[in-house]
């Protein structure tokens, strides 16, 4: 009863799994005890009879977990639904310390055997080769916001029940009223930080996360997992451009010289 009053204002909806089935409804459990896999896939079935395209986010504990739910997932339609999109975040934590998004977070290596699985299951899931800029560190300053029951709205799903750091609250008639609060999410700009500036990584790291910043020097304005991030970015980007340079290497080879073509 709730999607068709929303649908119209929604471009689009991300869902979450932690794994594949068994593992997903070991630590997604509702609150009447019962598992919560199937719920989940009835609800993005429910959203896209609606029009709302999914974001499907795949929260793993290792690469190797994806291929096991992409072709349960597959089954449902949604490996070959262009509406539907996928991100891969492995090894994501969510602490109860107010710590979120796992800053040295794996990437699926695209030379490894769970990526030639899931380009065998859905070989548009697996993210692109090549580097792309994250110019935006997350979701959280785009228009994007988390609404808890209550109608409290929180701009990060890990401040979600701590209403002194609500950003505002949804009335009774249906309207966002925002607190000043949003200000300091909204307003950061990296660009202001000299650790930020000339950084090499920026425009995949967009900052790092506002609440790390917050945890880490008492505001958000100021950069954040500066250190040991800078080198996984660094080994990432290194990563997928090998992994590029194989795959243009392996389809020259297979390439026929102009003399044999003539």
């Amino acid at each position: 009863e709730r999607v068709p009053p929303l649908a119209p204002y929604l471009g689009h909806a991300m869902v979450a799994f932690d794994g594949p089935r068994p593992k997903h409804d070991l630590l997604r459990v509702a609150t009447n005890k019962k598992p919560t896999f199937d719920q989940v896939v009835a609800g993005i079935h429910l959203l896209l009879d609606h029009g709302i395209n999914v974001v499907i986010r795949v929260q793993a504990s290792s690469a190797e977990e994806v291929p096991e739910l992409l072709a349960d997932l597959a089954k449902e339609g949604f490996t070959e639904n262009p509406r539907v999109r996928f991100m891969f975040t492995i090894r994501q934590q969510f602490l109860p310390c107010g710590e979120t998004c796992d800053a040295e977070a794996e990437t699926i290596d695209p030379r490894s055997r769970a990526a030639q699985q899931i380009a065998s299951i859905a070989p548009s899931a697996m993210p692109p080769e090549a580097p792309v800029a994250q110019i935006l560190s997350c979701v959280v300053v785009g228009n994007t916001y988390c609404i808890a029951p209550d109608g409290l709205v929180y701009n990060c799903i890990a401040e979600l029940g701590r209403k002194d750091r609500a950003v505002g609250r949804i009335t009774d008639n249906g309207w966002f009223r925002t607190d000043a609060r949003v200000l300091e999410w909204t307003t950061r700009d990296p660009l202001a930080f000299e650790s930020c500036r000339e950084c090499q990584v920026l425009p995949q790291c967009g900052g790092g996360c506002n609440l790390h910043a917050r945890n880490q020097h008492g505001d958000m304005r100021h950069g954040n997992w500066c250190g040991t991030h800078k080198t996984v970015l660094h080994a990432k980007i290194d990563q997928m451009l090998e992994a590029k340079l194989s795959g243009v290497q392996a389809r020259a080879a297979q390439t026929p010289p102009a003399e044999a073509i003539e």
